[in-house]
């Protein structure tokens, strides 16, 4: 309808008597559709950012309350997963509440594991110093008493005048040098045992120092010796000490080929070719770099497999039994490892030593 030039809509309802009879219609005019959403659209607009900006501030505020009740909780969980771990830090948690006595309890036992660790530590020590005195003892008093009955012998033909006297002094002497020989490296063994804990790491590069260890052990015409090497090969390790593992297994590796030669020789046999292959490999998965060295001896017995690197044992007859287990001490020092298996290549006896990169070779 319109009036006065204004349009708008009139809705129209009958009012009935008892009787059902009409007594009267009722109009009630209202304004256009788009008039009243024109009118009506910036309230609901301005109703919904109005309740978006309440659920945002509710969320941020129910976030930050969230974060207060659980972060220390979490934190408490992720240390609690490291205990019997080194390098334990306590938790800072400046509330007091009811977090706060977790958080304090937490860290009481971070203090005693570690007061734990370091006497632990301490006694492990001690207990090595002293099982060390205990080896030095037995190992000096193995050679001397050969060394003392040669020379009491000695003394016994010198004071009768005995015609052999001479011709046995020869034989005497070289027993008693070998003796004296076994004591030197005895000597050398507990010397690099007392200096594991000693010597500072040292930015070392892998191929060179396995390549210098190497030129010492390839002027043997019965025996050839293969490196492969790898450029950019950086660890930290206490370069005198890693010297001395690649030296020690070079060295085994030689006298086992000797050891198998000489058995060829006795047996009538050809002596055979000694082959020592040392390879360096970059375990990228493992993040750190391998040296395996393989060789074509005898290898190494299945029921001597589990006791390589146990104090004390060798299947040499002048063994310290010393050798193997200070490389591996020297080898996991630096946060490495050292296996042993049967060498794949040569059939031999392979050694691996594991020892994790420096942060630019990661």
């Amino acid at each position: 309808e319109t009036i006065d030039g204004k349009q708008f809509y009139s809705l129209y309802a009958p009012i009935f008597n008892k009787r059902g009879e009409t007594m009267a219609i009722v109009s009630s005019p209202y304004n256009r559709r788009s008039e009243f959403m024109r009118e009506a659209l910036p309230h609901a607009i301005l109703l919904i950012i109005l309740l978006l900006a309440i659920v945002i501030i509710s969320s941020a505020i129910t976030s930050h309350i969230l974060d207060r009740i659980f972060d220390p909780l979490i934190k408490l969980s992720q240390r609690m997963e490291l205990a019997g771990t080194k390098g334990l830090d306590y938790i800072e948690y400046k509330h007091n509440d009811e977090i706060s006595g977790l958080v304090d309890a937490y860290n009481r036992m971070v203090h005693d594991l570690a007061e734990s660790n370091r006497i632990l530590a301490q006694n492990e020590r001690d207990k090595a110093w002293s099982e060390m005195a205990r080896q030095v003892a037995h190992e000096i008093k193995n050679p001397l008493t050969p060394i003392c009955l040669e020379i009491q012998k000695l003394i016994y033909l010198k004071q009768m005048n005995d015609p052999s006297w001479s011709s046995k002094f020869d034989n005497s002497a070289r027993i008693i040098l070998e003796h004296i020989s076994i004591l030197t490296d005895t000597a050398n063994e507990f010397s690099t045992f007392a200096k594991l804990y000693s010597e500072e790491p040292v930015r070392l590069d892998l191929d060179r120092t396995l390549q210098d260890q190497i030129e010492l052990f390839s002027n043997r015409q019965d025996i050839e010796l293969t490196y492969l090497g790898l450029r950019d090969a950086w660890i930290l390790g206490p370069k005198p000490q890693l010297v001395r593992v690649f030296v020690n297994l070079l060295t085994n590796a030689t006298q086992a080929i000797e050891a198998m030669q000489n058995n060829a020789e006795k047996e009538g046999r050809e002596r055979p070719l000694g082959k020592i292959r040392v390879e360096l490999r970059n375990d990228i998965r493992g993040g750190c770099f391998e040296i395996a060295f393989d060789d074509n001896g005898p290898g190494v017995s299945e029921e001597n497999k589990a006791r390589l690197f146990t104090p004390n044992f060798t299947t040499k007859s002048g063994g310290t039994g010393l050798g193997l287990a200070i490389c591996r001490n020297i080898v996991e020092k630096c946060n490495g490892s050292i296996s042993y298996k049967k060498s794949f290549t040569l059939e031999g006896a392979c050694f691996t030593v594991r020892l994790p990169k420096t942060d630019d070779n990661a």
